[in-house]
């Protein structure tokens, strides 16, 4: 009997887990998401930025069913050109999804 996959509903609680996981894993993670009154000063942004062993690591948490909005979209295909081995740009929408970047 396989063990239950926990819910996360919110995408504050998938971001919380990612940040915990990436954090065990060794990359130091600044959170970059703010509340509503604040949002306007870094719309678009992503929601960590998280650095590691020369590789900057930028990610939108999102819940299963969130979209990007039109300026996160907008950020994403700017950063296109810019992406490599060292700069990533992802999207994550499981906790589980941050698991990959914690690998030796």
């Amino acid at each position: 009997m396989t063990e239950p996959t926990p819910t996360y509903g919110s995408e504050s609680a998938i971001q919380g887990e990612i940040v915990k996981r990436l954090r065990a894993g060794g990359w130091h993670v600044i959170v970059t998401s703010q509340d509503r009154r604040t949002r306007k000063q870094l719309a678009n942004i992503p929601d960590l930025i998280c650095f590691r062993d020369g590789t900057t690591l930028l990610v939108e948490c999102k819940t299963q069913m969130g979209q990007l909005t039109p300026g996160q979209v907008d950020f994403q295909c700017d950063m296109l050109p810019h992406l490599g081995t060292h700069l990533r740009y992802k999207v994550m929408r499981y906790p589980g999804d941050a698991d990959r970047w914690c690998e030796a």
